[in-house]
């Protein structure tokens, strides 16, 4: 039946995607995500903690069982930064094959970025030129377009998890925190605009869990609904105004804000003051947003 099965290591959250091909589209039968913050703490220490291990461990094992009734032809397993990052990489990787029978491929920063290009460009198919950027846990990667070819694509180690871990110790956020958080994204971005020559009719695409999540705020959408977050469009003005509902809150009063997830409280400031830079430096108005990416780009590049 051409059903596949991916499963997307990420340095906070781990996504599982079953899809089926058909007429050369990915047909969504089921999909799943556990935030494990695979990537807490190796900033400070070099390696996964026991912790993270055993939490994406077991949710990889949860993956497996809830993908078996669709019976994928193929479950690949990909892993990205943390994985990459990590000391004890080759330790994760064998422990995870004797626990779950699968192996997981570690990939290359611009893998990742062309595997999430495809994603989008299935869930899209922008015509023209657009600038890419995928905000991770651990990393975020900027790849040029045009239609479905990548011209340039630019790597960097700005990850919300670890920008929240280095950076902001306050709860709420101190105005020193965000400022030199905001300096180290403004460097690492002009960086990343001196290699990337842009023309003025270029658009702005974002993809991953901070601006999927800015999407349903925007929105007011709860439950979330992936096929609704396709396509939309959010203004440099409204990221503002919800940046500024977000800074001065407790972690508390943001995890009850019903469109943002448990686990992701800490982060949505960082990932926030990214899109906003970006934006800022590359002179964007507006940002279009895409739910597909590197999940679906990993059956896709594999099929």
């Amino acid at each position: 039946m051409n059903v596949y099965a991916s499963i997307d290591l990420g340095s906070n959250t781990v996504r599982l995607l079953v899809a089926k091909k058909e007429n050369d589209k990915l047909e969504t039968l089921h999909s799943s995500h556990q935030i494990t913050r695979l990537g807490k703490g190796l900033n400070a220490g070099g390696n996964l903690s026991d912790e993270a291990i055993r939490d994406t461990i077991g949710a990889i094992k949860k993956f497996k069982k809830e993908a078996a009734p669709y019976k994928p032809e193929q479950i690949w397993i990909v892993a990205t930064s943390a994985v990459r990052r990590a000391k004890n990489q080759t330790a994760f990787i064998k422990e995870v094959f004797e626990e779950t029978g699968l192996k997981i491929e570690v990939i290359p920063w611009h893998e990742e970025a062309k595997m999430a290009s495809l994603g989008v460009n299935h869930a899209l198919g922008i015509k023209g030129e657009f600038l890419l950027f995928d905000i991770g846990g651990g990393s975020t990667e900027f790849i040029l377009c045009d239609g479905g070819e990548i011209k340039e694509s630019v790597g960097t180690e700005l990850g919300v998890v670890t920008l929240a871990e280095t950076h902001i110790k306050n709860n709420p956020p101190q105005e020193y925190e965000i400022l030199t958080l905001a300096a180290e994204v403004d460097k690492n971005i002009r960086d990343v605009k001196s290699k990337i020559p842009l023309s003025q009719e270029c658009r702005l695409v974002g993809t991953a869990g901070t601006i999927t999540t800015i999407a349903a705020i925007d929105m007011d959408m709860f439950p979330y609904d992936p096929l609704r977050i396709n396509g939309h469009r959010i203004g440099r003005d409204r990221i503002e105004e919800i940046k500024n509902n977000l800074s001065g809150l407790t972690l508390k009063e943001i995890e009850d804000i019903p469109q943002i997830e448990k686990g992701r409280e800490d982060l949505i400031l960082p990932g926030i003051i990214i899109i906003c830079r970006v934006m800022d430096i590359f002179g964007f108005k507006e940002m279009m947003i895409s739910d597909y990416g590197l999940r679906e780009g990993i059956i896709l590049a594999n099929i």
